[in-house]
């Protein structure tokens, strides 16, 4: 999902397509359904932005997912009427289990609108307190505006950044963590 938004990563699976607006974000489309017949849950919590309008596409960095489920059909019935086209359910990444500190880093790059992401995670669990476990993650995506071999494509530069951060404290069958996403286009 390395600089791809979240409709051009689900995009890869049968049944579901993406709608392109004049920038370089986009919105899923399921079994031809979308917006208000499409529900994405990202980490249990329901996400809206995508029925504002034409140019509003989910906030949601498909790189600090740890997995993305679709559902299509009947199935979605079980999560309300809103998602009568199906389902996107994101689960965030479990938190390092072992003790120490580990993450990674990512860069790509694009040639046509001079595209450039960067992403870091960092992900960790001291050894003084070993039922606390964290995560710091990032990512920057800009883009100038796109060319074709004769003009440039007018309103397609764009600029993106996600910032994150989760603590979660496990102890035996008790659990608990807090998150917290931040999402700037």
């Amino acid at each position: 999902a390395t600089a791809q938004d979240l409709a051009e990563t689900v995009s890869m699976v049968a049944g579901v397509t993406l709608s392109r607006g004049n920038t370089d974000t986009s919105k899923p489309i399921i079994r031809g359904l979308a917006e208000r017949r499409l529900l994405i849950v990202n980490d249990g919590v329901r996400h809206e932005t995508q029925k504002w309008g034409a140019d509003h596409a989910p906030e949601i960095d498909p790189g600090s997912a740890g997995r993305i489920t679709i559902i299509k059909g009947a199935s979605g019935v079980r999560y309300g009427p809103d998602a009568i086209g199906g389902v996107i359910l994101v689960e965030p990444r479990a938190l390092r289990a072992l003790t120490g500190i580990g993450g990674s880093i990512t860069e790509a790059f694009a040639t046509n609108g001079r595209r450039a992401y960067q992403a870091l995670r960092l992900d960790g669990r001291s050894a003084r307190l070993p039922h606390l476990g964290f995560r710091v993650e990032g990512n920057y995506n800009r883009s100038a505006a796109l060319d074709t071999p004769d003009y440039l494509l007018g309103n397609t530069a764009s600029e993106t950044w996600n910032a994150g951060a989760t603590v979660g404290y496990r102890h035996g069958e008790f659990s608990l963590r807090a998150r917290y996403l931040r999402h700037q286009m």
